[in-house]
């Protein structure tokens, strides 16, 4: 099965694991779901974009809403193709260190739109529309396909929030649990 046609490289920040346990990445989502598209960089050993060819360089994209992020389609119009989306894969309050790696400067940032994140542990002082990194693969994605190529989405990125959704119905129900067993001991 085929999930997307452009490299997918995340750039993980190593303390988001805990214990050395990746148990906070969504990201390895990707890389269960498409292993041969997607690459995990433990940051700060990143790959060096600086160091690949100006082609490469014009036509990868950081999924990222900085102030100088463009949209997916406005990519498209003025670079062409994306051949690879590189997303930061930390919380939102890491982020401001991983986008100043100086292996990533001088990538085109673009920014998704407006979603809501169905995350189940939600940041501090992080809105609703800061999305878990594999959703930020995911609308990357259905965005380029609908907005860059302008072709009609037919599910075929789906599978790359089994896992995601698979794990939220898992802490929506032992949320559900939990708060039947205090309501029953509050009576």
């Amino acid at each position: 099965m085929s999930v997307c046609t452009q490299r997918a490289p995340v750039l993980r920040r190593h303390n988001q694991t805990s214990n050395g346990k990746n148990s906070k990445s969504s990201a390895l989502h990707c890389k269960i779901v498409a292993p041969s598209q997607t690459r995990v960089f433990d940051y700060p050993d990143v790959h060096d974009y600086s160091k690949d060819s100006e082609d490469e360089r014009l036509t990868t994209a950081i999924i990222f809403p900085s102030e100088s992020a463009i949209s997916v389609e406005e990519f498209v119009k003025r670079r062409g193709s994306i051949r690879r989306i590189v997303v930061l894969d930390c919380t939102w309050f890491q982020v401001g260190v991983m986008q100043k790696t100086p292996q990533i400067q001088g990538l085109q940032h673009v920014s998704l739109q407006s979603y809501r994140t169905a995350f189940w542990r939600p940041q501090h002082q992080v809105p609703d529309t800061g999305l878990a990194t594999i959703e930020a693969i995911y609308y990357s994605l259905r965005e380029y396909q609908e907005l860059g190529l302008g072709r009609k989405y037919s599910g075929e990125f789906d599978d790359l929030l089994y896992w995601f959704f698979h794990t939220k119905h898992f802490v929506d129900q032992k949320q559900r649990d939990y708060l039947k067993r205090k309501q029953l001991e509050n009576q």
